[in-house]
């Protein structure tokens, strides 16, 4: 192109109409996406209108959607229940800061499903009330977490609630000035806390608070892992609803402690203190579930070893770990323990040591024995006890259905497997209602005496019968469990003995040989 022609273009009346019209189509295109912005807009919300009423019609016609509401919130309350003990044992929970508990996440949950479910969910206090709060005293926290930590403290009032409050693992850190907020915020609530777990450390912001703060409160669980404490703590002294009770101490704690012992039902016990946590455990008269983890020796706390035999009548489960070397040269441990010990209720009975030479109290033991005639499950773990002293054991047992034997390696030998091999000749067998036996890195076994042991305690079913007519004095067993975690059960039991120990399991004895 000429640049005659191009100056004839460019510049031209004719360029200058075209830019005209092409700015007047880019103004009528941009008004037509608006326009078609807004109607897609308003088509959503039409859409969003319809889901909600397509909703609740398809709710009306559900079975659940007719329900009352009365019966409505009482299905919720099941469904967002977490139960803190399960099986009888002592409740164990921890929530990390910010963290709520899963029945919180479910009532939020209920709360999205609908905005009819919305309006009784948030008009049901009991269900704010299911979660467990957490709370970390030296941890920044959100504005948005303490709104909603104030909204659920409020929804839940005024019924009782389980509470959580720590302090992170750096405890030079200083409260934060959202953490100070929260704890006020928690504190006034004091009075509904039904469940409390909580740290010594930040047990002292509470420990000033009247005496009759804590009436509703059922369970506690307390742990100290730093500091030695030596202030008393009285706020719980009146606290006559509390039943559970955990310590998790690593130094000497529980001397400081002022509760309601004789209330306990369950109590879980991991001081170093033994005189402290023997003195706590005579005191529980109404304990029907106990586990205490202490060491060997008597400390500064516990002068005086000596102590009248005391009744726990109600007690079922008794966990004893004692943790250490022990002086040999004076009372310890498991004998300092079972000497004032009676137990008439007493079920299952569990006693790890440490293996570290401790002599095996047999006169103790048998004295202990004589006044809990009833235990059914005895576990061992960890023992130098040799086989004789565990037959003298087993022989003050008559009431023994379940032994469990682990890490003891002095006491399962010949002379163990002839005093259980059952003679219909002895009026008095050992274990007469033996029915389970577990042995668990027992040292090598004699395949041979093990057996004729095993043989004398089974027989299958329309066979427990002499010629003569008579039946056996023992119950007849029902699982044999042995295992090694350092040898592999090749090098323990031949081919010959596991194909004939095969035919006992097929006969329906549950055996185990790993």
């Amino acid at each position: 192109m000429s640049s005659i022609e191009s100056n004839l273009l460019f510049g031209s009346s004719r360029l200058r109409n075209i830019e005209n019209q092409a700015k007047s189509l880019i103004e009528v295109a941009e008004a037509n996406i608006r326009q078609l912005t807004t109607q897609i807009g308003e088509l959503t919300r039409m859409r969003e209108r319809e889901k909600i009423v397509l909703a609740t019609l398809r709710l009306m016609i559900l079975p659940i959607g007719k329900l009352p509401p009365e019966l409505l919130v009482e299905i919720f309350k099941i469904a967002v229940h977490t139960p803190l003990i399960v099986d009888s044992n002592i409740p164990s929970w921890s929530l990390p800061p910010g963290d709520s508990g899963p029945a919180l996440q479910k009532v939020l949950r209920l709360s999205q499903v609908s905005s009819y479910w919305r309006q009784l969910v948030h008009g049901t206090p009991q269900l704010w009330a299911e979660g467990v709060v957490g709370v970390s005293l030296n941890q920044e926290l959100t504005d948005r977490y303490l709104d909603g930590l104030d909204n659920l403290l409020t929804r839940s009032a005024p019924y009782p609630m389980s509470i959580s409050i720590i302090r992170g693992p750096d405890t030079s850190t200083p409260p934060s000035k959202s953490s100070q907020t929260l704890a006020r915020n928690v504190t006034s609530t004091a009075r509904r806390w039904k469940n409390l777990q909580i740290d010594l450390d930040s047990l002292r912001h509470f420990n000033h608070l009247p005496s009759d703060t804590f009436e509703v409160l059922e369970q506690l669980h307390l742990r100290n892992p730093r500091s030695l404490a030596s202030d008393p703590i009285l706020v719980f002294e009146s606290s006559h609803l509390l039943r559970v009770f955990s310590l998790e101490a690593a130094v000497q704690t529980i001397q400081i402690l002022r509760l309601p012992w004789s209330q306990l039902t369950h109590m879980d016990l991991r001081d170093t203190s033994l005189g402290g946590c023997r003195a706590a455990l005579l005191q529980c008269s109404n304990l029907v579930w106990a586990k205490i983890i202490t060491s060997y020796d008597w400390d500064f706390f516990s002068p005086v070893t000596d102590s009248p035999v005391t009744i726990l009548p109600f007690l079922g489960t008794l966990d004893l770990e004692f943790q250490g070397v022990p002086n040999l040269e004076e009372v310890h441990g498991i004998e300092a323990f079972l000497l004032p010990l009676a137990l008439p209720c007493l079920k299952i009975l569990t006693i790890e040591l440490d293996c570290n030479g401790e002599i095996w109290p047999t006169a103790v033991f048998s004295d202990f024995q004589s006044r809990s005639l009833n235990i059914e499950k005895f576990t061992l773990s960890y023992s130098e006890i040799d086989s004789q002293d565990l037959i003298t054991v087993l022989r003050r047992s008559p009431a023994l259905q379940s032994l469990e034997i682990k890490d003891c390696g002095r006491c399962i030998d010949a002379a163990f497997f002839s005093a259980l091999c059952y003679d219909a000749l002895d009026s008095t067998p050992l274990v007469p209602k033996l029915e389970n036996l577990s042995l668990m890195n027992v040292g090598t076994l004699d395949n041979s005496l093990f057996e004729i042991a095993i043989r004398s305690r089974w027989w299958q079913d329309g066979e427990g019968i002499f010629p003569d007519g008579s039946t056996p004095r023992i119950s007849r067993l029902k699982a044999v469990s042995v295992d090694d975690e350092f040898d592999p059960p090749n090098n323990r039991f031949d081919d010959d003995f596991k194909a004939r120990m095969q035919e006992l399991a097929n006969q329906g004895l549950r055996l185990e040989l790993n």
